[in-house]
């Protein structure tokens, strides 16, 4: 079972039961991250079949976003919210509006409004008081997360400033562009303390871009624009009293175009064609055009070959020569276009560049006498490129072990025929086969066998007392039956 295709995971909360002939799925203690698809895949030996079906979990709104003071006066405060992200699974019906004084740790409720508004006006309030005013919103599931302003005090001179100029669009290349902007003129009566910074894609709904903590400079870098889309900005100011501006200035109107290739290509492919020379392969992708850069492992300076168009659809390629013999390498490609280069793939893994050589026995194997029914190990060594197979033979046959008793195992430049114990029908010769595509080795050893090794597992006593003339028997256990 799955969510959202990673494996469903069976941390207590979760049950499976078998019950009749279907399944039951129980959660307990469920969230909004237990919500997604949820697949179910039955198989036996002759085949298997899937089940798909969405979870939704109902719950609570998600918290208001934006609050703010709007406007401050003697005895009230203006304020302002966006409606929450998430309602959940069901509409929001009314907004909790709660108040305290800064200081103080129990806030109070002072009005219940309809889910449609997004303003308000707490009044009632102390002169020169500082509040701190919190929203909530309310589903038929009941009452959401809080998100609250800052202090703001009541009685204030001060104004919410005013942004009187839209943002000025600069620098703009393929994937971004730099926003600049005037200080306000007008600050409310108190200095701007930051700005928040918009923007809005296609004409959608304005997203803030700064996160939770403001902007101090009268500057921006937006990043991660997109081909095609079409971008307006806005900025607005927050003074030290703590009032934000809903001035609502727009700049002009911006479409990026001319991006460099937004395709990320797979790892290529690597193959050794002599000991200075490689053939680097990988799939297109709809790109026509490519760069491949390597380097030897370990340095950070990349060299790159330029890719005109590619001939073949399904696969490119290109030969890079040049390369020095046993040192690593890896490689890594990226499309390109007439505006630059796009993203790189992941490098391969380190590719060492040998010349072919045939194999070469490095540790022959050696005649041994073994005791029946005692392991024997028969280990040889070989180098050579590519990396060479081992055959084993005995008296001309190939080895093929048929039990656990026998075992060939193979580790890089060594191979070990394993015959964990001994039989009569194991003597005689062995050989051992090591080949590639450019020549073959051999090593050959005589394997005999000796007695049986066993000993005394019980004995008689070295003194035993008779009467003349009675019989007496004596007997002993030795561990092997053999020997």
């Amino acid at each position: 079972m799955s969510v959202d295709g990673k494996e469903l995971e069976f941390d207590g909360r979760s049950r499976i039961d078998v019950v009749d002939d279907g399944l039951k799925l129980t959660k307990r203690g469920v969230s909004n991250d237990d919500a997604g698809e949820y697949e179910v895949k039955l198989k036996n030996e002759f085949g298997e079949v899937t089940q798909k079906f969405d979870v939704k979990v109902n719950d609570t709104p998600s918290a208001p976003g934006d609050v703010s003071v709007v406007k401050a006066e003697s005895d009230c405060l203006h304020i302002e919210w966006t409606a929450p992200t998430e309602n959940n699974g069901a509409e929001i019906t009314s907004y909790v509006i709660e108040k305290k004084e800064s200081g103080r740790r129990k806030f109070h409720k002072v009005a219940t409004v309809n889910g449609k508004k997004t303003t308000h006006i707490v009044d009632d309030l102390e002169i020169e008081t500082p509040y701190i005013i919190r929203i909530a919103a309310v589903n038929k599931f009941g009452t959401g997360e809080f998100i609250e302003t800052k202090p703001v005090q009541t009685g204030s001179p001060f104004q919410v400033p005013t942004v009187e100029f839209p943002p000025i669009i600069e620098n703009v290349t393929s994937t971004s562009c730099s926003l600049n902007w005037p200080k306000p003129i007008d600050d409310g009566g108190s200095p701007v303390y930051g700005y928040d910074v918009y923007k809005r894609e296609n004409g959608g709904d304005w997203q803030k871009m700064n996160g939770d903590e403001l902007i101090f400079t009268e500057s921006f870098n937006v990043r991660a624009l997109s081909s095609g889309k079409e971008y307006e900005f806005k900025v607005e100011a927050c003074n030290e009293a703590g009032l934000r501006s809903n001035s609502n200035v727009v700049s002009e109107k911006l479409t990026v175009e001319g991006l460099v290739p937004e395709t990320i290509l797979n790892v290529p492919m690597v193959k050794v064609l002599d000991n200075d020379k490689v053939e680097v392969t990988w799939k297109p992708d709809g790109e026509k055009e490519f760069v491949v850069q390597y380097k030897s492992d370990g340095s950070s300076i990349w060299a790159g070959v330029d890719i005109g168009e590619a001939a073949a659809a399904v696969e490119a390629k290109c030969v890079i020569d040049g390369l020095r013999e046993g040192i690593p390498y890896v490689f890594r490609v990226a499309a390109r276009n007439q505006h630059g280069t796009g993203e790189f793939s992941e490098p391969t893994i380190p590719i060492v560049v040998l010349a072919d050589d045939a194999p070469r026995v490095l540790k022959a194997i050696k005649p041994v006498k073994i005791p029946k029914k005692c392991e024997l190990r028969l280990e040889c060594h070989a180098a050579g490129h590519p990396a060479p197979e081992y055959i084993w033979y005995k008296d001309g046959k190939e080895i093929i072990p048929m039990d656990e008793n026998t075992e060939i195992v193979n580790e890089g430049s060594m191979s070990a025929l394993i015959i964990h114990e001994l039989a009569s029908d194991d003597v005689g010769l062995y050989k051992v086969l090591v080949e590639n595509i450019h020549g073959t080795a051999e090593s050959e050893a005589e394997v005999s066998i000796s007695d049986v090794r066993a000993h005394f597992n019980s004995s008689f006593s070295e003194l035993t007392e008779i009467e003349e003339g009675h019989d007496i028997e004596l007997t002993c256990e030795v561990s092997d039956e053999e020997a």
